[in-house]
């Protein structure tokens, strides 16, 4: 007779076990589910980064390419001047912030381009700024002035690109250092 009371006594303890079971299950698969949406936004976080990355490398390329097209007589004449062929608007580099960050506040004289970064189409291109400076060349000297008298030589331009929101933190601002040799 014990094993009869034994054995009432054990029903529904297979029903708990089981419920037991599917909360463990559904909790897994919550915690599953919710990974893959955070490792999902990581994921798009970092392909946007490498796009506004590759954006502003393309305006880098861009502004040296157009300082390697001129010469120092044009690139003086230009001096403080941005069109969309070639925007310098400072003297040098002392009038440009010097080598603090780069400038693309509101207002600041930059050049717009589509950035081509990845082979697509330029309907398809993002829009990227970018200036150049003159930060030194020649004997030691450090404005356009230089080039205006005829002396030639070996000229540095800092040339400054932003990809994204430039005025929030959605953006990617990247900086170089452009040597031409003026011949004139």
């Amino acid at each position: 007779m014990r094993r009869l009371c034994d054995r009432y006594s054990q029903r529904g303890a297979s029903l708990f076990v089981a419920l037991i079971f599917l909360l463990i299950m559904t909790m897994l698969a919550l915690s599953g589910v919710r990974s893959a949406v955070i490792e999902s936004r990581i994921a798009g976080h970092s392909a946007m980064q490498q796009r506004l990355f590759n954006d502003a490398e393309a305006g880098l390329r861009i502004a040296e390419a157009r300082v390697g097209s001129y010469s120092a007589a044009s690139l003086n004449a230009l001096a403080t001047s941005c069109t969309q062929q070639m925007c310098m608007p400072y003297l040098d580099a002392a009038h440009s912030g010097g080598h603090n960050a780069p400038r693309f506040a509101q207002g600041d004289e930059v050049a717009t381009e589509r950035a081509l970064s990845n082979g697509s189409s330029e309907s398809e291109g993002r829009s990227v700024k970018w200036y150049v400076a003159l930060i030194g060349g020649g004997a030691d000297c450090v404005s356009t002035e230089c080039t205006a008298g005829g002396k030639g030589g070996i000229y540095f331009y800092e040339v400054n690109s932003c990809a994204g929101d430039c005025a929030g933190n959605a953006s990617q601002k990247l900086r170089s250092v452009y040597a031409k040799h003026h011949e004139d």
